[in-house]
Formats: C-alpha cells, sequence, structure tokens
C-alpha cells in the first residue's frame, strides 16, 4: 500500500473522461494531480506529527497561479505541461529537505510537474500522441494551486483522501 501527496486539478470533462479510460489509477480512485511525493510514506506508518509537518511546509509556499499547456509524451504517458515549473520545484524541494528518504518517484526520473493524461506501451507514444482526442486544451488552462491533498491507498488498491492542507496565503 501506498501513499501519495498531490496537488488535485480539475480538467476539462472531456480530457478528465480520456483520462479515466487511459489512466489506470484514474479508476481506483485518484484524481487528476500535479505529484508532489510519490511514492511515499506507507499509510500504517503516517502520524500526527507528519501530518503537522507536512501542513508547515506547505503554508510556508503561496498559492501558485500556473497553467495546463499542450500535451507532451514520455515513452510511457501523455501529459500536460504545467508553466511556470519554479514553484513547483520549490515545494518540492521543502518537501524533500523535510522527508530525504521519499524523493518523488523514488529518484528514477527528474521532478518535472505534469498532470498525466494517459498511460502508453512505449510503441504507442508517436500514434497516440497526435490522436485528436488528445489534441489537449485548445488555449492554456488557468489554475491556481492552494490546497495538497495526501492520498493513501486500501487493501483493495482504491486511492482515498486522508488529509487536506492548505498552501500560504
Amino acid at each position: 500500500m501506498d501513499s501519495a501527496l498531490v496537488i488535485p486539478v480539475s480538467l476539462p470533462p472531456r480530457l478528465e473522461r480520456e483520462r479515466r479510460l487511459y489512466v489506470s489509477v484514474a479508476a481506483h480512485g485518484v484524481p487528476a494531480h500535479l505529484t508532489l511525493l510519490y511514492p511515499f510514506i506507507a499509510p500504517a506508518d503516517l502520524s500526527d506529527h507528519d501530518r503537522q509537518r507536512i501542513a508547515s511546509i506547505l503554508k510556508q509556499h503561496p498559492a501558485i497561479d500556473y497553467s495546463l499547456g499542450g500535451i507532451r509524451a514520455w515513452p510511457t504517458a501523455l501529459y500536460l505541461e504545467v508553466q511556470p515549473v519554479s514553484p513547483f520545484t520549490q515545494l518540492v524541494e521543502g518537501l524533500v529537505a523535510a522527508y530525504p528518504a521519499w524523493v518523488p518517484y523514488g529518484g528514477e526520473f527528474s521532478y518535472v510537474p505534469h498532470v498525466t493524461v494517459a498511460e502508453l506501451r512505449p510503441a504507442d507514444s508517436l500514434q497516440i500522441a497526435h490522436a485528436p482526442r488528445f489534441s489537449g486544451p485548445r488555449r492554456p488552462l488557468r489554475r491556481r494551486a492552494e490546497r495538497a491533498i495526501l492520498i493513501v491507498q486500501d487493501q483493495a488498491d482504491r486511492w482515498h483522501t486522508r488529509w487536506r492542507f492548505e498552501l500560504g496565503r
């Protein structure tokens, strides 16, 4: 069982429908999101001290105005590009400073803020990236990150929000 610290993201209905079709964890309750830390502390090991510590770190960072742009591709995913990058990177750096054992993606990839809209097999990436249904938003979507949530996986592989945190004002 896992946990993740994420910023929930509202997508237009068309993109959200596609995300639910093409992102496997969406069917298990994972909302559209920008990942801050995943993997993170096992749900059974999360403590009130962790809740207070995370809340304190997040309150040090102001809400973030950002935009979701075009569809980009990695070998195993299509994602919406996020701009600006630096406020999210700074937020993650603050969390990693407090939790050095929990770097994003286990340190396997560099941190890039993004919203995954489809999972791919490597051979699919070019074909699907150019399909009309994955054309992305017609113009950048303006969003404001004001909160983060800690989601946890249960024994049935369903994900639930355990804690909510506000960013600073």
